[in-house]
Order: C-alpha cells, then structure tokens, then sequence
C-alpha cells in the first residue's frame, strides 16, 4: 500500500490496523518475536476482551444442542458452499477469536469475542504487536470503537468515518472471519475438499478456496492499483460438524511476499457477549474529521483529520 493511503488511514485513528493489511509490506525491521503468538500475553486489564486464551475449553462443544449438518465433498459448487457457511453462521451466538497476521516482516496478534447472537454483527478484538501499544477495536455493526492502551477514550468510528460502502464492506471487515470469508467466497474460483483434521478438539472437515485476485478489492475502497493486488489469493477452512468455522487460513501471495492470517475461533455460546463501551469512555471522532456532504458529491473513499481547536 503506498505511503499515502497508510497515511490516510492513521489520520482516521486506525494506524494500529494497518499491521493488519493484506497489503502491508512492512517498512520497518522487527525481531522475530512480533509474529510468534508466544510472545504476546493475553489480554487483561481494562483491556481484557473477556476470553482468555489460557483458560478456554476445547472450544468446540456444542451451544443448545446445535445439530450437526452434511458437508459437501466431491465437486462442490462455489455458491452451494457459500450457502452451507452462512448456515453454519447462523448457528453462532458467540465465540472466542483467535488470530495470528504474518505478513512479510510485519506481524501480530489478537484476540476476541466474536457476537452474532440475534441480529448482532458484533466483534471485540485486542490486537498486539511488537514495538507498538496495543490497541482495542470493539465492532458493533456498522460503528467502530477504537484506542490504544495508554488512551483514557475510545474514538468512535461511524460508518462516514470507516469507508463503509453501499454494500455494508468497510475496511474492518479484514478482521472480521465471517465477512472476511464472505469476500473471498464470492470471488472464489474453485472449492475443494482436502480432508478431515482435528481442530480444537473435534474432527473438523477442510476446505480449500481458491478466489480471484481482485477478491478482496472491496475491503480497500477501490485505492489499491493493479500492480498492488495479490498474485494469489487462497483461504483454507475448517467447519465442525455443525458447519461452524472453526479456523481459518488466509493465503495472499502480493509481488513481495506471502502474507497469512490465521484465525480459529471456539467457545461457542460460551463467549461473552459484545457491548459497547459506556458513554464516559467515548468521543466522537466524527467531529475532528473534514467530512464532505454527501448530497453534495460522491464520497472519497477517506476522510481528512483536521486538528480539534484548541
């Protein structure tokens, strides 16, 4: 990504993402401690996410009795596997999120609660990386909160701030292992079936997808230029045997590097639900932001900080 969409990102306060990028080619030299997971400790704190790696069940029993459903093998269709996902999404209240980023010799982790109980979109995530504070995202629907640990506030991301586009696809859902798998299943080529594996302590059924190159166009507001986009773009998955995902390998291969990010996701129904952060502890970034009118003209795909008067 170049340098001025990198600096267009961290004026709308979400620079700790950008770690987090398909694209991110890593501009600066870390020890190879940023992308081990054990390097990282758990969230705690007032940073705590409620799930805690370290005490965790096998994560894939059951919640209410969820009935276990027939996945494909064979020749399967792109779009008929699309439809079993989003049946086993339907099955989610919540879950703990697990995550891993790899990307060239930038990396990081994170962890979370995943919320899709009733008609909630939501998703709490403590992300950490090396050298960096760490910082908090909490998503709930359309709306982002965000700080870094020494911050007192959250920033509140609306949908204007964001980039949320006509098609509910803002540059979040990158972290998000359900639209994240979404895109890349509605680009995608070619399914097919490698296997059985054990996952969190069940037998879970594998799957490889491969997508277009331009996949994942949308999570990037139309801003990345031909010779910016992935070479290949491949995502590995996992369903259990209610046709949950249970993790989740993504594959970019850009001109410069692999990038992978792992997520694996459990505790089903077990998670604490995802709330918002009470009213004290937030401020309206909104307000600092050269916002266009939108009946004016098209909106640009990102917004300009202007410095809050003094």
């Amino acid at each position: 990504m170049h340098s001025s969409v990198r600096r267009t990102l961290a004026a709308a306060a979400v620079a700790p993402l950008l770690v987090l990028t398909l694209v991110a080619c890593g501009d600066k030299s870390k020890d190879d401690s940023a992308s081990d997971p054990a390097a990282s400790s758990s969230p705690s704190g007032d940073q705590s996410t409620g799930h805690d790696p370290g005490t965790e069940t096998d994560g894939t029993e059951t919640d209410g009795g969820v009935p276990e459903v027939d996945l494909p093998t064979g020749d399967i269709d792109p779009a008929a596997f699309a439809a079993v996902v989003e049946q086993g999404r339907s099955a989610v209240t919540t879950a703990s999120v697990d995550l891993i980023a790899d990307f060239d010799d930038d990396g990081g982790t994170g962890s979370g609660t995943l919320d899709l109980s009733g008609d909630r979109d939501a998703l709490d995530l403590l992300l950490k990386e090396e050298g960096i504070d760490d910082s908090r995202f909490i998503f709930i629907d359309d709306v982002v909160y965000t700080k870094e640990s020494d911050e007192p506030k959250y920033a509140k991301l609306t949908p204007e701030v964001t980039g949320t586009g006509d098609d509910g696809v803002s540059f979040f859902a990158f972290l998000h292992p359900y639209q994240l798998t979404g895109l890349v299943l509605d680009g995608a080529t070619e399914v097919e079936h490698t296997g059985e594996e054990q996952v969190g302590g069940v037998v879970a059924t594998r799957y490889r997808v491969t997508a277009s190159n331009d996949a994942l166009d949308k999570l990037f507001g139309g801003l990345l230029e031909e010779s910016e986009k992935p070479k290949s773009t491949v995502e590995d998955l996992w369903l259990d045997p209610q046709g949950r995902l249970v993790k989740l390998v993504l594959t970019v291969v850009d001109s410069k590097a692999e990038n992978t990010l792992t997520m694996t996701l459990g505790d089903f129904g077990k998670a604490p639900e995802v709330v918002e952060p009470p009213a004290a502890q937030v401020t309206e970034l909104d307000s600092h932001l050269d916002l266009p009118d939108p009946e004016a003209a098209p909106r640009p795909s990102s917004p300009t900080l202007t410095a809050p008067a003094e």
